[in-house]
């Protein structure tokens, strides 16, 4: 990957601050595949199907995915099969949403759900589906991504942890995803009843909402543009809830953690916006809905904050900007924007 990444406009030491490669040449034909393999599209069903075996998993459990959640998350796919058997091979998608970076307001494609087929990982298929995504980012005349990676290519613009908060020790026992004895048990306990009065979000609320998300969002150099639009597609579909008496905002999205034995699934949710001091809510709306453990991303807080509210730090990734140079790292806490 790095021999592929070294061709591209990415920020290295030395480049200027802003885009990278303004040229406007979009690539008319589709990416060239090796022999055997051809581009193809896919269901909703289908896609699942081959994340759930082939994304995210530590060999004891695996990620799940469900077709709302996708549909969700994603506003493009590219997808690679197999031209004898139709297997599906390769998969990536990409959701549109316009960020505002400082000063600046770009239309950008969040990339994520990049997934090649265990047996076929030598193929280097990864950075055809890339490209591939990228030249129809291209057609519809945008050229800057952000996305996330576990390793470290050139050039990241900030590191990014994620914590875990115990909801229910019990049941992540049950699971076998830890151990937790009964002062741990006890520490993370979430009890009694929430300050607010909280109530789903309708569509009613968008304007409200979208008020309330611009606001949140002033604060960070690195965010979602939001509007009403923005609110309707990513916001509302979602976990999310208001309360009739203050600009107060927790929402969260779903992705169970299910054991590859098929004897036990791990409920966890992903904060999306908590505005307020109202995590302590947050969590018990999630445990009353059922889930085992909130999780939330580095970006958009503070360490201090998160071990505040007894998050674990666990694994990270690491934010990229493709076509896009920022005069400098950042702190995870300077930016605002969570690819599912």
């Amino acid at each position: 990957m790095h021999e592929y990444w070294d061709k591209q406009p990415v920020p290295r030491e030395g480049t200027t601050p802003g885009e990278i490669d303004e040229s406007r040449e979009v690539v008319k034909k589709t990416t060239k595949l090796p022999n055997g393999f051809v581009w193809s599209s896919c269901t909703l069903k289908e896609a699942c199907e081959f994340l759930n075996s082939h994304y995210v998993s530590d060999g004891v459990f695996r990620l799940c995915h469900d077709v709302e959640a996708l549909k969700w998350s994603m506003d493009e796919s590219a997808v690679i099969r197999k031209k004898d058997t139709n297997q599906i091979i390769g998969y990536i998608t990409s959701s549109n949403v316009d960020t505002n970076i400082d000063t600046n307001v770009l239309k950008m494609v969040h990339i994520s759900f990049l997934c090649v087929h265990g047996e076929y990982r030598n193929f280097r298929l990864a950075p055809i589906l890339i490209s591939e995504i990228k030249r129809r980012a291209n057609k519809k005349d945008v050229w800057q991504a952000i996305y996330t990676i576990h390793a470290k290519l050139p050039t990241p613009i900030t590191k990014s942890y994620m914590w875990h908060r115990h909801l229910n020790s019990e049941a992540l026992v049950k699971n076998k995803f830890c151990q937790v004895d009964q002062t741990r048990k006890n520490f993370y306990q979430v009890r009694g009843s929430c300050k607010n009065v909280w109530r789903k979000m309708t569509l009613e609320d968008i304007p409200r909402v979208t008020k309330i998300l611009q606001k949140y969002n002033e604060k960070f150099r690195i965010a979602p543009v939001v509007n009403e639009e923005y609110v309707k597609r990513r916001v509302l579909p979602i976990y999310s809830f208001v309360n009739d008496e203050n600009d107060d905002f927790i929402s969260f999205y779903g992705a169970p953690y299910e054991r590859i034995d098929g004897l036990g699934t791990v409920k966890q949710v992903y904060r999306y916006y908590v505005v307020g001091d109202v995590y302590d809510d947050a969590f018990i709306i999630a445990k009353n809905y059922g889930y085992h453990i909130f999780n939330s991303p580095e970006v958009g807080m503070t360490v201090e904050s998160l071990e505040n509210l007894k998050f674990m730090k666990g694994n990270y990734v690491y934010y990229y900007m493709f076509n896009w140079h920022l005069n400098e790292m950042i702190e995870p806490k300077e930016i605002n924007l969570i690819i599912p």
